[in-house]
């Protein structure tokens, strides 16, 4: 009896240590179950979209991008008339700061600015100009936008189609393995199974001098009783510190699918200010992940087109460990567990009972 005891507490240990280890594991594969009917309403929706109702929504969205990105257009100050025609250096000064072009050249676009401002054409006209050249050369004024997971909720999300689940489009990270819904306002149900649309950012549709934001936890706790053994719930975005320069994460959005390629990861603290860069050449997106220990960790990627870096592309696939083999072994893992310990139960007991009367006898003696 001594024997079988011992026997059955190393098996016991054995077996709370293994569960212990395979907790995270199950508890992804848990998320990922429950977002599987997510993802697949919010495909549904996007496919029976028609084609008119998508183009309206595109035309909001485009359009308030474009009033966003009109704002943030460096106005042009009144000029100094007392400080126009008395050098030619001060001239070539400014062409130069603000035209990128070399001293001395007559047909950089703010010497032909300046000279219109002498002879008495109008504000509205050299402001027009200069929205043509500043378009041309990229230069618009970051966005400023306050950190997403305290930031309220803009009314601008409002203008993204959403399912009857509220999500508006999914994110894919093939490096990592991560495919979540991105909803389009926050909420406590919303930061457990996915991501958000940050406010106050472009929309995320893509396009020139746009950047979106999108914000989601990187790992979640255990519940209640089982956080106070340290254990970790679903990693969502936890594992985004992985990804380096060059790698690729997709976001899907109605009829569309839009391929960003990451240039640089940062980190920050908590309830910080992001400052957005935008320029013409392309659409940006930024992804907030909060850390467990209450940080912020900021993946930067700039859009490219689905035809580039497609070797890059198909390696991440091919090296993300397929969903169902680890459901198979998430799967397996218990019923494996518990499969040996009835054996062993079994056997001992068989042991127990089940012995000849010799083997009775030569105990005894």
């Amino acid at each position: 009896m001594k024997n079988f005891l011992v026997r059955l507490l190393l098996f016991l240990i054995v077996a709370a240590g293994l569960a212990y280890l395979l907790y995270p594991i199950a508890a992804d594969q848990y998320m990922l179950y429950g977002n599987a009917p997510l993802l697949k309403t919010y495909r549904l929706y996007a496919a029976g979209l028609d084609a008119a109702r998508t183009d309206r929504a595109k035309k909001a969205i485009v359009g308030w991008n474009g009033r966003q990105m009109q704002d943030g257009i460096i106005p042009l100050e009144e000029p100094d008339q007392s400080s126009l025609g008395n050098s030619q250096s001060g001239t070539d000064r400014m062409a130069e700061i603000r035209g990128g072009g070399s001293p001395g050249k007559k047909s950089n676009v703010w010497t032909a600015l300046l000279s219109a401002a002498n002879g008495g054409v109008t504000r509205q006209t050299i402001t027009q100009t200069l929205e043509r050249f500043l378009r041309a050369g990229g230069m618009i004024q970051p966005l400023r936008v306050q950190d997403p997971f305290s930031a309220e909720s803009g009314s601008a999300a409002s203008l993204l189609p959403a399912d009857k689940n509220g999500v508006v489009g999914i994110l894919e990270v093939p490096r990592i393995g991560v495919i979540l819904p991105v909803y389009g306002e926050r909420t406590p149900a919303h930061l457990e199974s996915g991501l958000f649309y940050g406010p106050g950012s472009s929309l995320p549709i893509g396009g020139r001098g746009t950047h979106s934001l999108l914000a989601g936890s990187g790992g979640l706790e255990a519940p209640e009783n089982l956080a106070k053994l340290k254990l970790t719930g679903p990693k969502l975005l936890e594992d985004m510190d992985r990804l380096e320069q060059g790698d690729l994460f997709l976001f899907s959005i109605m009829d569309q699918t839009l391929v960003y390629q990451v240039d640089r990861v940062t980190t920050a603290p908590a309830e910080q200010t992001y400052t957005l860069d935008r320029t013409i050449s392309n659409g940006q997106m930024t992804v907030v992940s909060a850390t467990r220990d209450g940080g912020r960790l900021i993946i930067h990627g700039k859009r490219i087109a689905p035809n580039e870096n497609e070797e890059k592309f198909l390696q991440e696939n091919a090296a993300t460990i397929p969903p169902y083999w680890v459901s198979i072994l998430v799967l397996a893992a218990p019923l494996m567990v518990f499969g040996l310990f009835t054996m062993f139960v079994t056997e001992c007991v068989k042991r127990r009972r089940y012995k000849l009367p010799t083997e009775i006898k030569s105990k005894k003696e």
